[in-house]
């Protein structure tokens, strides 16, 4: 939001590994000097959006790592770091728009009171029975449950999320189609080792389509 929008946004760092050498350019670093003025703007009902991202962990495993991460022997323990997204449990007057990029097919038991508070929750990895998002120690809802209006509503308001492109690779222009059109039918860039079975299963597929007369490159 911050690059697209950069006159208008407002943007408040909850990274533990930002610092005051090391942030976002135009950020504030989420603090004890910031978390009132952030209330305050959060409570603010002539904001348009509130945009956040989702946790990877809940508020006390948080500050937990944050005192035993390596950058502590080093001076850098940003303690209230975490703070900032658990505001949003009394603020917020303006929509809540919720990005949720962790791995996990459901969504985290310290992000619920998000999926409550928003408006709109977007999430990379969707299963194909949403009701598993909203799964507690492996299991699925039970069909009580899932007649609740309250975590229907919720449901109601997922949304798929792409992982996007950064902001250096957007700015390259698209090469030209070689000479002679194209000689490639499948292309693939990522991590497969120690990644998603499904990548390594589709590096299988690809394989056995490759010998086939299909044109891959990874």
């Amino acid at each position: 939001m911050r690059h697209a929008f950069p006159q208008t946004t407002e943007f408040f760092s909850t990274y533990v590994e930002d610092s005051k050498r090391r942030k976002p350019a135009g950020s504030e670093l989420v603090s004890a000097a910031t978390l009132v003025p952030l209330w305050r703007r959060l409570s603010d009902a002539n904001l348009d959006l509130v945009v956040v991202h989702a946790s990877p962990h809940g508020l006390v495993e948080g500050l937990v790592r944050t005192i035993f991460r390596r950058s502590a022997l080093r001076g850098h323990l940003p303690l209230l770091r975490g703070v900032g997204q658990q505001l949003l449990r009394r603020a917020a007057s303006a929509p809540v728009a919720v990005l949720d990029l962790q791995d996990s097919p459901s969504i985290l038991n310290c992000n619920r009171y998000l999926l409550e508070k928003s408006t709109i929750y977007f999430k990379r990895e969707l299963p194909p029975d949403r009701w598993r998002l909203l799964m507690d120690a492996g299991k699925t809802p039970t069909l009580r449950y899932r007649r609740i209006e309250r975590y229907r509503s919720a449901l109601a308001r997922i949304r798929p999320l792409s992982l996007g492109l950064p902001d250096h690779v957007q700015g390259i222009p698209a090469p030209g189609m070689p000479p002679g059109g194209k000689d490639i039918d499948v292309f693939f860039a990522g991590r497969l080792t120690g990644s998603s079975t499904v990548r390594e299963r589709g590096q299988q597929e690809l394989i056995q389509l490759q010998k086939q007369g299909v044109r891959s490159r990874s």
